[in-house]
């Protein structure tokens, strides 16, 4: 699973430039085109295509863990996310090698990867709850491969998702800290739906 690593790398980096951008807003102030920045995570749950699924030897269903960036100017959100993809694994396969400094052993090769994600809508507020209606377009990259090995088998794991319509509800606790829950509907592609729970941190 080389792609949950490199998700966890874009993870880091993410966070990285969060620290850079918040030292840069300490040395001085700039003028900002966003009222806010927000950072936040989001758990979700997506529907696979039963046909896609048993075709890659999956399960019909499968979860993300994201970390995301959105910035809001008046009424109008954009933003941009990466995720941890997680799923039932039906076709994995066991592959013998030869391990750093010798020696023999058995690993398997399990499904996994990670998905990147930009979207832009509009929020409309009602005190301290939110209703966002978002467009987006979602990209999945996943295989079947063996961690921490160079030279082992890989099988591309094939799912489509594409252009999404996201009505998303939340509640904002306080001036620092809110919650919500989102629907995403797919037009086209492998993925039916995505329930998401989002928790959202806003840092100016």
């Amino acid at each position: 699973m080389k792609n949950i690593f490199l998700a966890c790398a874009l993870l880091a980096a993410s966070l990285s430039t969060l620290a850079v951008e918040n030292a840069a807003e300490a040395v001085t102030k700039k003028s900002n085109p966003l009222d806010h920045h927000t950072w936040g995570v989001s758990l979700q749950t997506m529907s696979i295509d039963a046909d896609v699924a048993a075709n890659n030897y999956i399960g019909d269903s499968m979860q993300s863990a994201s970390l995301f960036w959105q910035g809001k100017k008046s009424n109008l959100l954009i933003g941009a996310g990466v995720g941890i993809l997680i799923m039932d694994d039906y076709g994995s396969y066991e592959v013998d090698v030869i391990e750093i400094g010798g020696g023999d052993d058995t690993r398997k090769a399990e499904a996994g990867g990670f998905n990147l994600y930009v979207e832009a809508g509009y929020r409309h507020l009602i005190e301290k709850l939110n209703l966002d209606l978002l467009v987006g377009v979602e990209k999945i990259n996943a295989d079947r491969s063996v961690d921490n090995c160079s030279n082992c088998p890989e099988e591309d794991i094939d799912i489509k998702a594409g252009m999404y319509f996201k009505p998303r509800i939340g509640y904002q606790f306080n001036d620092k800290f809110w919650m919500d829950v989102s629907y995403s509907s797919y037009l086209g592609g492998d993925i039916s739906n995505n329930i998401g729970l989002v928790f959202t941190f806003q840092t100016n």
